[in-house]
């Protein structure tokens, strides 16, 4: 007979492949820089390519056999169904990886973070009726890439996730300045915020491309400039993207001891 111990532990034997699916373990700092950046720079491109691009083009060819015209094409949003399974994907990653924050403390980073992106999307000229899902499925998508790598401490000021501190270093030169490590970081999420302000210029034209359709601009645009700005963040010529700390200024008593 089976002692109830012996019991226990088997099936926590057997139950515990699929508990480690809730909690990811990535290549860290401990890994070389260039190749963490690179293994996650492909991986999202294949994601990109095998659930976006790919359909893209083939609703190309299908509209150009139905000789839509650009107007048309321009107006047919992304498939509602596969944009948020792309998206999805992409933030359960950040929120379940393992790092120094709880799985709780980072979906409340990305979900506040997101509603700042789709806040200013509005402000930009976003519809606030049509395609609102899209918008804002693209703002949670922008905000994933963003809080990429998100650590924090235990210590009460870093729980107070309303503050928000790690997204608003990592999108704006004024908060601090960058060191390393978090250099390549503060370029990653600058390169797929910059490439996505560029990429909306493409609505401004009415050729009936793919990448008028919404919200391609910006799910293209953040995955380039991410993945751009991965590569070029693990190498020597990151340091050189970073700004630089202004001196403190010298009081008059440090002046007098010199």
């Amino acid at each position: 007979m089976v002692s109830g111990k012996h019991q226990v532990g088997g099936i926590s034997k057997q139950i515990s492949p699929y508990l480690s699916l809730t909690r990811m373990s990535l290549p860290n700092a401990s890994h070389p820089p260039l190749l963490v950046s690179t293994l996650y720079s492909v991986a999202l491109g294949c994601w990109l390519k095998f659930l976006f691009l790919n359909p893209l083009k083939d609703e190309a060819f299908d509209q150009h056999e139905r000789q839509l015209d650009p107007t048309e094409i321009t107006a047919i949003p992304i498939p509602l169904e596969r944009l948020f399974v792309f998206v999805m994907a992409v933030a359960w990653i950040v929120v379940v990886t393992a790092s120094s924050c709880s799985s709780l403390l980072k979906l409340a980073n990305l979900v506040q973070s997101s509603a700042v992106i789709f806040l200013l999307m509005l402000l930009s000229g976003a519809s606030l009726v049509e395609n609102i899902l899209h918008s804002l499925l693209s703002a949670v998508y922008l905000s994933a890439l963003i809080l990429w790598d998100l650590t924090c401490d235990n210590s009460a000021a870093h729980h107070n996730v309303l503050l928000m501190k790690d997204f608003l270093w990592r999108i704006s030169p004024l908060v601090a300045a960058p060191t390393e490590p978090k250099g390549s970081i503060w370029i990653r999420a600058h390169g797929a915020v910059v490439v996505t302000i560029v990429f909306q210029i493409f609505l401004l034209y009415d050729r009936g491309w793919q990448v008028q359709r919404w919200p391609v601009p910006t799910i293209l645009g953040s995955s380039i400039g991410w993945i751009a700005g991965s590569i070029v963040g693990s190498t020597p010529l990151g340091s050189l993207l970073l700004p630089r700390p202004t001196p403190s200024p010298v009081s008059e008593q440090e002046l007098k001891t010199t």
